[in-house]
Parts: C-alpha cells; sequence; structure tokens
C-alpha cells in the first residue's frame, strides 16, 4: 500500500480592512458570502469575522483599539495594510503544512521550530528570514 503524499492546504486567507463588520456586509451584498462575528483579540486589538468555506475559511480583520494595535507589529500591520486599502485588501494566507513544524524547520534548513500553545510559531532559517507559521508542533491527522 502506497501512501500518498500531500502537499501543503490552505487554511484561511486573511483580509485587511477598516471595519470587519462593514467588510462582512460587502461581502455578503457583493458576493453573497456570509460571514460571521468570530471574536476580539485584547492583546492585539483587533477583531474579526469569518466566511467560512468547505475546510478553509476568510477572515476578515479589522482594529478595534488602536492604542493596544500600536503596540504590536500585527496591529500595526493590519492597521497599515487597511489604511491603503479600498475598502479591504489581501492581508496573507495561511495554509496546513502536513508534514510538521519540526520537518519544515529541518528542511529549511535549521533544527529548531518554535511552537506555542497559540498554535502560531516562527521558523528562523539560516539566512535571517522568518516565516510565521499558524501550525501544530506535530503533523495533523
Amino acid at each position: 500500500m502506497s501512501v500518498e503524499k500531500r502537499g501543503p492546504r490552505v487554511d484561511h486567507i486573511i483580509i485587511a480592512t477598516q471595519n470587519a463588520k462593514a467588510a462582512a456586509d460587502h461581502f455578503q451584498k457583493s458576493f453573497g458570502l456570509s460571514a460571521y462575528q468570530g471574536g476580539r483579540h485584547q492583546g492585539w486589538g483587533t477583531e474579526n469575522y469569518l466566511i467560512p468555506g468547505d475546510g478553509w475559511y476568510i477572515e476578515l480583520i479589522a482594529v478595534f483599539d488602536e492604542d493596544v494595535a500600536a503596540k504590536n507589529s500585527w496591529g500595526r500591520l493590519i492597521k497599515e495594510r487597511a489604511a491603503s486599502s479600498k475598502p479591504w485588501g489581501l492581508l496573507t494566507w495561511c495554509v496546513e503544512l502536513p508534514e510538521g513544524a519540526q520537518a519544515i524547520a529541518e528542511r529549511l534548513g535549521t533544527d529548531k521550530a518554535l511552537c506555542h500553545s497559540s498554535s502560531l510559531g516562527m521558523i528562523q532559517v539560516p539566512d535571517q528570514t522568518r516565516l510565521l507559521l499558524n501550525m501544530q508542533c506535530s503533523p495533523k491527522r
């Protein structure tokens, strides 16, 4: 029996906007895509609405607390991208890497993958490039 090798799978697409609720309404009216309120990220000063797909989703994200967002790089990035978008713009996307964080780190030439309970991790490769990953510390499935 052969094992099928899977590649990366899109988990979600992140769209920065000046107003997450207004963007959700726009996506409903313009594209027929319904969003629900995801929540507020108190430590980042951001909030989101989520548009579910079949095994993936679109995240509409905006700053709701300017002071908190100004104190962290994620909040500043969202604010900057949203300010340049009319009325919204692609910020980034996240993929599931089925081989796992440690295997990815080794393939990229480093022996360490940083994993946190929040499922956010970062791998730094020898040329000082950093990859921010939404990951599990072990392969899924």
